[in-house]
C-alpha cells in the first residue's frame, strides 16, 4: 500500500507541469514553438515568402558559449528543443544557397556574403579579358545574394516560468535591381547580352542590420523580350544586399552584348543618380540606430533608351569574323 501511495504522488507531480523537460547530463531543456511571422511581405509578388522556404535559425547564449544551430521545414515555423538559458536569434531562408555566413561566434559578428562569381559568367566568356570602368578594376566581382530574408530577437529566455512559444519577425534582407534597355538599334544582331553593376555592398550584418563596407561588383545575365507591340528590348533583374553602407559611392551599369557573328560590345554607364534617387535612407543623427537595412531602401529601376549596335552583315560579312577584342560603342544614352 506504501509503494501505490508513492506511486501516485510522483504521477501527480509528473503531470502538474506546465511544461516537459528533458534531463540530459544535468541539462533541462524546453520545446519552443517558433512562429516566422511575415506580416508586410505580401505586398511584393517577388519577395513573396512561399511554401517552398526552409528556416535555418542560430541561438546565442547571451552568457556566452558555442551558438545552437537549427534547421525547420517550410517557412511558418516549428518545433525545437533548446536548453535552459537566455539567448540572441537570428533566422533566415536556408534554401538560397547563394548565401554563406562567417563570423559565427557571436550575433554581432555574422556576416552574410557571397562567393565570386566570373564577370561574364552568364555569357561563357573569358571574364579576365572583360573590360571595367577603370575606378572600379579591383573590385571583386561576386554572385548576387538572391532573395534573403533574415529575422532577430534578441535575450530569448527559455525556463520554467517563460513562454513557449517565439515570434520572429521577417524583412527582406536584400535590394531589388531592374534594367531596362529600350529602342535598341539592331537589337535582332544580339544574341545575348549582360550586365554587371559596380560599387555595391559585399556583405550584410542581419543581427545588427547593418552593410559590410567593402564594394564590390554584381554581375548578373540578361534577356532579349518581345513587347505587346512588337517591339524586343532588353530585360535584367538581380538583388543586391544594399548600394551604399555610409557613403554614396559612384555606380556603373556596364553593358556587354554578343552579336550574331561573335563579336563583343561594352557600353558603361554613369547610374549613380539612379540609385541614389529613389529616397535614400537618412544618415542617422547622434545617438540614432546607425544600422541600415536592405528593407529599408527602395527598390531601383534603371530604363535606359536609344543605344544603339552595328549592322556586322553590313559591308563584308566576314568583317568581324576574327575580332576576339571587345569593342566600345560611345554613345548618348537617355536615362529616365
Amino acid at each position: 500500500m506504501k509503494r501505490l501511495w508513492l506511486i501516485g504522488l510522483l504521477l501527480v507531480a509528473l503531470t502538474g507541469c506546465r511544461h516537459k523537460t528533458l534531463w540530459m547530463g544535468g541539462t533541462e531543456f524546453a520545446t519552443i514553438e517558433v512562429i516566422f511571422d511575415w506580416e508586410g511581405e505580401d505586398d511584393h509578388d517577388h519577395t513573396r515568402a512561399d511554401e517552398d522556404l526552409s528556416m535555418s535559425m542560430y541561438l546565442y547564449p547571451v552568457d556566452g558559449g558555442a551558438p545552437l544551430y537549427y534547421e525547420l521545414a517550410g517557412h511558418e515555423g516549428g518545433q525545437i528543443r533548446v536548453p535552459f538559458g537566455k539567448y540572441d536569434v537570428v533566422a533566415w531562408n536556408h534554401e538560397n544557397d547563394a548565401v554563406q555566413f562567417r563570423g559565427t561566434e557571436s550575433a554581432a559578428t555574422l556576416e552574410a556574403y557571397t562567393r565570386e562569381q566570373p564577370l561574364l559568367g552568364s555569357l561563357g566568356l573569358n571574364s579576365t579579358r572583360a573590360p571595367r570602368p577603370e575606378s572600379v578594376e579591383e573590385e571583386r566581382s561576386v554572385l548576387e545574394p538572391g532573395v534573403f530574408w533574415t529575422g532577430t530577437r534578441s535575450g530569448l529566455e527559455v525556463s520554467m516560468d517563460t513562454s513557449l512559444e517565439w515570434t520572429i519577425p521577417m524583412e527582406e534582407s536584400f535590394l531589388f535591381f531592374s534594367v531596362i534597355v529600350k529602342n535598341v538599334k539592331n537589337i535582332e544582331f544580339v544574341s545575348e547580352v549582360s550586365f554587371a553593376l559596380t560599387s555595391v555592398c559585399a556583405t550584410y550584418f542581419p543581427f545588427t542590420h547593418t552593410l559590410g563596407e567593402e564594394s564590390v561588383t554584381i554581375p548578373f545575365g540578361g534577356n532579349l523580350v518581345e513587347g505587346e507591340d512588337g517591339e524586343e528590348y532588353m530585360l535584367a533583374y538581380c538583388t543586391l544586399f544594399g548600394h551604399c553602407p555610409k557613403e554614396e559611392h559612384p555606380h556603373w551599369l556596364t553593358v556587354y552584348a554578343v552579336l550574331d557573328d561573335g563579336s563583343k560590345y561594352f557600353s558603361n554607364v554613369d547610374v549613380s543618380p539612379q540609385v541614389h534617387n529613389p529616397d535614400p535612407v537618412p544618415v542617422p543623427g547622434p545617438g540614432e540606430d546607425p544600422g541600415i537595412s536592405p528593407s529599408q531602401q527602395p527598390e531601383i529601376s534603371i530604363d535606359i533608351e536609344d543605344i544603339s549596335f552595328p549592322n556586322p552583315y553590313e559591308g563584308d560579312p566576314l568583317a568581324f569574323a576574327k575580332l576576339d577584342d571587345w569593342i566600345t560603342e560611345r554613345i548618348d544614352l537617355i536615362m529616365h
